[in-house]
């Protein structure tokens, strides 16, 4: 099979569509993976195919030998590990025109600008499936999207920002690492978050197992007794600092992944 980004090869992979790849899954795979391109990775050779490469190695190497399974943002990296040069599939931003990359029998692409629901869940009315209709950014490789983040533009224009000597904007461009986390200092972002902790936190019968028991602490008794003597957690937080994260290879993660999330959610029709 051929896959045009990522985001295919992933879903391909992922047979029991769980959103998270198992070493079964990977295992299976294997052959696919052996018979991609060499001109995918910039080689003459395709990677996997070297005598040495066994499959063990691969995925104990994709899962940094501890993960029982790979989230599409784990294998993406890994991909990006072994130059495997496909754009990730999944946009970044909000808004930005979501072109048919469809292309008919002869070469000639589909003329369809941006994204239209049809009446058929997940096809446009240009007839073509979600999946084949990708904005410029989500036609990146992780190298790209992540230089995009640095130079501080949009993923829905690719403006870079404008300069400046502000630690967010050295930050953006990858000048200094000290800047990751910068304090929030806008008082309607923090009287929002602080709603957001109020309309997320129980009220009522607000404990966890974890906790343990309210008398006897943790592991100290039958499950029994911490179930009757439950050791509560706090009814109300209050915020008191809030920091943006500005460390790029954090952001690309929480990017990636939210768009993930989104893109799903939008297959699922969730709201």
């Amino acid at each position: 099979p051929e896959f045009a980004t990522l985001r295919d090869l992933f879903n391909f992979i992922d047979t029991d569509e769980s959103g998270n790849l198992s070493e079964d899954e990977f295992r299976a795979a294997w052959p696919s993976l052996r018979s991609l391109p060499a001109s995918l990775f910039g080689e003459s050779l395709n990677p996997f195919r070297a005598a040495d490469m066994k499959v063990d190695m691969v995925w104990a190497t994709a899962s940094e030998e501890e993960h029982t399974h790979l989230s599409f943002v784990q294998f993406v990296k890994w991909a990006s590990e072994v130059n495997l040069r496909l754009p990730v599939g999944v946009d970044l931003g909000h808004g930005a025109p979501r072109k048919c990359r469809f292309r008919y029998q002869g070469g000639r692409c589909c003329p369809c600008t941006t994204y239209r629901p049809s009446e058929q869940p997940n096809v446009c009315e240009c007839s073509h499936k979600r999946s084949v209709h990708l904005s410029d950014t989500a036609q990146m490789t992780l190298d790209e999207q992540e230089t995009l983040q640095r130079l501080g533009g949009s993923p829905t224009d690719r403006t870079p920002a404008s300069a400046s000597s502000s630690p967010e904007a050295r930050m953006r461009r990858g000048a200094s690492s000290s800047f990751a986390m910068v304090p929030v200092t806008d008082e309607k972002v923090l009287r929002d978050l602080q709603r957001l902790l109020d309309s997320t936190t129980k009220v009522q019968d607000n404990w966890t197992r974890d906790r343990g028991c309210a008398l006897h602490g943790r592991n100290k008794c039958a499950q029994s007794c911490v179930m009757k003597h439950k050791a509560l957690v706090p009814s109300r937080f209050e915020l008191v600092r809030a920091e943006k994260n500005l460390n790029n290879t954090l952001r690309q993660t929480y990017a990636t992944t939210r768009a993930a999330i989104a893109e799903e959610a939008q297959e699922s029709g969730s709201s």
